[in-house]
């Protein structure tokens, strides 16, 4: 059968507009909308999303009305923001090359080359946002069953200090001036760290950000409002002092912390055990600095303090002999093995700071002025806690002390571009499949173990290390 394929004698101006109008319906309210949402979606970066959206608050994002819809809106610039310190290279430039990408999958304009407009909208995304975002992912890990057996169901928090180092601009070291010892120009302006953890998750609870003149235990005291009634305090031997064990106790907080060395004991009101004594502790004589008058008065004078000896006789511990301070003084309801046991977990708290530093490349930030290295250090909170309620996700709370945290973040950067244009059905299958590979990276349980470099000196009897063991 032939067709004519001249079937007019006069075509139409505009015969391929001519068949879009006889065919197109009026669309809805609904569905314009939803198209609208649709272009908009379209032409955002959100690929962290499937991973870790479901951990924070993303009304926090939503646009102000009345700002101008831009290519790189608060949606956009927060899961770029993301990705750059989730990435191995961190740059500005690389994070705008995968955007680039994404856009030209999707079909949508691709952006410029120039990483001027990604830079200005970091420094538009509002502080305050950032921060409720960090606060969200808070709030997910404190709705986990974050308790210590033994305990009572009580939340412990393990707290510990860093350093952290930044570029030397005129700004950053304004902000956070150089150690006195390094001469101009030969150094880098560096900020004090204190975190505060859940023990268990590993989920960052509350931070504090000081300069060189701030100490750990004063920014511990600017965490105070951050603990509540119940809570344990696990530190080590810099936060024995009365002021603050006292002063968490008030609060209802209890600590258990090493005895500090300049700490002299005195005959004890009541022996349990050899190795487990009951004290009265008396409030020193002069206040410490940066604390008022008021304050140090509304202090008790005196406070009852458990110390127990705990000794080590485990191979490849530096201290033979550890002596703990505590304020839980029921020997019934807190045995001394457990106390015991629960002091040698404070070590998490130098594996969690590890994490942050080494594993996630936090340990030199990257911003060039105050503002920005307090965003950045945000993003990198936020993304640490939501690998490590991934993890916790994944093992439902169970052993996941004994889950690799670097291999963890090995894996989201592996699976994070492959939920992208999937139905929810197989983005949640997806999932699945990241929580059991994430749960097959098991790390060995190796309690008490010793450095296999000197196992291997002492099986070949050579009675030292050579220079090759001791280079990785």
């Amino acid at each position: 059968m032939h067709v004519n394929i001249y079937m007019h004698s006069h075509p139409s101006l505009f015969p391929i507009h001519e068949l879009t109008f006889i065919s197109r319906r009026r669309s809805s309210a609904a569905q314009k909308l939803a198209e609208k949402v649709r272009r908009i979606k379209a032409r955002s970066y959100e690929r962290p999303a499937e991973l870790f959206g479901r951990f924070l608050d993303l009304r926090h994002l939503k646009q102000p009305s009345g700002k101008r819809n831009r290519s790189f809106n608060r949606t956009t610039t927060f899961w770029a923001f993301l990705s750059q310190v989730l990435s191995t290279d961190g740059s500005c430039r690389s994070i705008l090359r995968d955007i680039q990408a994404t856009a030209a999958k999707r079909g949508c304009p691709v952006p410029s080359g120039n990483t001027a407009a990604y830079c200005q909208a970091r420094a538009r995304l509002p502080f305050d946002t950032v921060l409720s975002l960090l606060h969200s992912t808070v709030l997910h890990a404190d709705r986990q069953p974050e308790r210590t057996e033994g305990f009572e169901g009580r939340r412990v928090i393990v707290v510990d200090g860093s350093t952290v180092s930044m570029p030397d601009t005129a700004a950053n070291r304004a902000e956070w001036p150089q150690p006195a010892g390094q001469k101009a120009g030969c150094g880098f302006p560096y900020a004090k760290l204190m975190c505060a953890f859940y023990l268990n998750s590993g989920a960052l609870m509350d931070f504090a950000l000081g300069d060189k003149h701030d100490g750990e235990i004063g920014l511990l005291r600017s965490l105070r409002g951050s603990f509540r009634q119940g809570d344990i305090l696990l530190g080590d031997r810099a936060f024995c002092t009365y002021y603050d064990i006292a002063g968490f106790q008030l609060d209802g907080v209890d600590s258990v912390v090493r005895l500090h060395q300049a700490r002299k004991l005195g005959r004890a009101r009541r022996r349990f055990s050899k190795h487990d004594k009951l004290h009265v502790w008396t409030r020193p004589r002069s206040r410490p600095a940066k604390v008022e008058k008021d304050q140090w008065v509304s202090i008790p004078e005196t406070m009852e303090m458990r110390v127990i000896t705990v000794l080590v006789k485990e191979p490849g511990h530096r201290t033979q002999r550890i002596q703990l301070a505590t304020t839980l003084t029921d020997p019934v309801a807190f045995p001394a093995e457990r106390i015991a046991e629960l002091y040698l977990a404070r070590w998490r708290a130098e594996l969690y700071i590890r994490d942050i530093k080494t594993t996630m490349g936090m340990d030199i930030l990257r911003c060039k002025s105050p503002d920005m290295i307090r965003k950045e250090l945000l993003m990198c909170f936020i993304a640490y806690n939501c690998i490590r309620l991934s993890m916790w996700e994944a093992s439902g709370g169970r052993n996941i002390q004994r889950m690799s945290f670097k291999a963890t973040c090995a894996a989201t950067a592996a699976w994070e571009p492959m939920f992208e244009g999937f139905s929810a059905k197989r983005r949640g299958e997806l999932l699945r499949e990241f929580y059991r590979v994430v749960l097959g990276e098991v790390l060995p349980h190796r309690p008490g173990r010793r450095e296999p470099r000197e196992a291997f000196a002492l099986r070949t009897g050579t009675g030292h290390l050579s220079a090759a063991l001791l280079t990785y």
